[in-house]
């Protein structure tokens, strides 16, 4: 392997002497630097040395990959991590293993915060090598950026926030089995990063990499706000209209530019608030997974930011339609099954922000973190998460969009609720189940011997 190594920098230095465009000398010069420390390597080394030539061939690999992606060997070690013989990937696992190692009997003498940031940082690799970024969940890309944010408040570890930024980008920007959906969205999350950490030609490249114009749009948002240090009106009319002009799905981009202008302080008029109204449109979604799970994510934390900042911002929710409604209605009719279940989340999650009821919010939050909704899990859901809270029965239990002033009321809107969504028969039971506990026993019985006579849930019923 040796033999093999010299005779490829013995071919680069070669190169270098006789010929071949000045474009193409630098990567040559990194892969030749890179491939001298590797050679220099032997077991005896001290560690800090050893650390230290190993941090040599990672800065070579970084600076291709950031300076020449685009150029032979670039491209080769974007792809796989190796060019030719000379393996970057295995250079790095060894140094990872070498730098925990290390910190590990450093840490056992003197703990600190970046001791937990090198284990965050191993561990993330360890993840994405052994399962790839299709299978890693977002603990692994959290725990980089938490490396990221410790590495970078000391500038005696600054050096290692490029080598997790480096992993972050292998595991889920440069990964082709993920969709350029999926790609771009971990290209937003390391920009965005990179912005709050004043590297701005980092976000920039990132940003102009990107192919999906909902990310490339909130990638100008912030390069404009980085840059100008505020978004004023004439820049905030100008990305209006090219939202208006450009992109045919305008609900992401509307709401990174209205939160974009609510973080500066400014406010809204009537006459802006009601343009907003055609805005949240429904959207075709091709990816019902990831960008499906994406854009509802989006769709929550506005809603939950308006509310959150009083009654200035919610003159927003008053628009026509009111975007109590628009705004589920924008998933609701892509993605069948899925986007109804995901229309039904928001619909559940903003009537409980609506009164103020962030612990339910949040609950149905992280139902779906766990796994793809059903309308008729939330259904269930909701209505064990209420049956004691008799006052918010009587006004919101399941119809955000419908108030209803009395229990009888509550008893029209579920039963509407579940024809409208074609629940079936569990849900008819938790209907049954709620009469019973209202005392509304008449109206149980007329409901055990018609809807539900025959169906699977009627012997459940009469036992109950």
């Amino acid at each position: 392997m040796k033999r093999d190594l010299t005779a490829l920098a013995m071919t680069l230095s070669l190169s270098l002497v006789f010929g071949h465009v000045m474009a193409s000398t630098t990567e040559k010069e990194l892969l030749a630097t890179a491939l001298r420390a590797s050679q220099a390597l032997s077991p005896e080394m001290a560690i800090k040395k050893k650390l230290t030539t190993y941090e040599t061939i990672i800065e070579s690999y970084e600076t291709i990959i950031t300076g020449y992606g685009s150029s032979d060997i670039g491209l080769a070690l974007l792809s796989s991590g190796k060019y030719q013989n000379f393996d970057f990937e295995a250079h790095r696992a060894a140094y990872l293993k070498e730098l925990t190692s290390y910190y590990e009997t450093v840490c056992s003498l003197s703990p600190s915060v970046e001791c937990l940031a090198f284990v965050s940082m191993h561990d993330a690799y360890t993840t994405c090598s052994a399962h790839g970024a299709t299978q890693v969940n977002n603990s692994a890309g959290d725990n980089l950026f938490n490396a990221m944010r410790v590495f970078g408040a000391n500038k005696q570890y600054a050096k290692y926030t490029k080598v997790s930024a480096g992993i972050y980008r292998d595991c889920f920007i440069s990964n082709e089995r993920l969709s350029s959906y999926q790609q771009d969205f971990h290209r937003s999350k390391l920009a965005q990063f990179m912005l709050k950490s004043g590297n701005t030609d980092g976000a920039r490249g990132l940003i102009q990499a990107m192919e999906t114009p909902v990310f490339k749009f909130q990638g100008a948002v912030q390069i404009t706000i980085a840059s100008k240090g505020t978004l004023g009106d004439d820049q905030f009319s100008r990305l209006q209209q090219y939202i208006n002009d450009k992109l045919p799905s305008r609900a992401l981009p509307y709401i990174d530019l209205i939160s974009a202008r609510l973080d500066t302080g400014a406010t809204f008029s009537k006459g802006e608030v009601n343009a907003l109204g055609p805005v949240f449109r429904p959207m075709h979604i091709q990816d019902c997974e990831f960008e499906l799970r994406h854009v509802f994510r989006q769709l929550a934390g506005f809603s939950t930011r308006i509310v959150a900042l009083g009654a200035s911002a919610q003159l927003l929710l008053r628009t026509n339609p009111p975007l109590g409604s628009s705004i589920p209605a924008v998933i609701k009719s892509t993605c069948g099954e899925a986007g109804q279940a995901y229309a039904m989340a928001l619909e559940l999650h903003n009537a409980a922000i609506f009164r103020n009821d962030a612990d339910q919010a949040q609950n149905i939050l992280s139902s779906i973190q766990r796994q793809t909704p059903t309308r008729l899990a939330l259904f269930q859901q909701h209505v064990q998460a209420n049956m004691s809270n008799e006052k918010l029965l009587r006004n919101v239990l399941l119809v955000p969009t419908r108030s209803r002033s009395d229990l009888r009321g509550i008893k029209r809107s579920m039963s509407e609720y579940i024809v409208e969504h074609q629940l079936g028969g569990q849900a008819r039971l938790e209907e049954y189940k709620l009469l019973l506990k209202l005392e509304y026993t008449c109206d149980a019985i007329k409901l055990l011997f018609g809807a539900m006579r025959g169906t699977d849930v009627y012997p459940i019923a009469v036992n109950e």
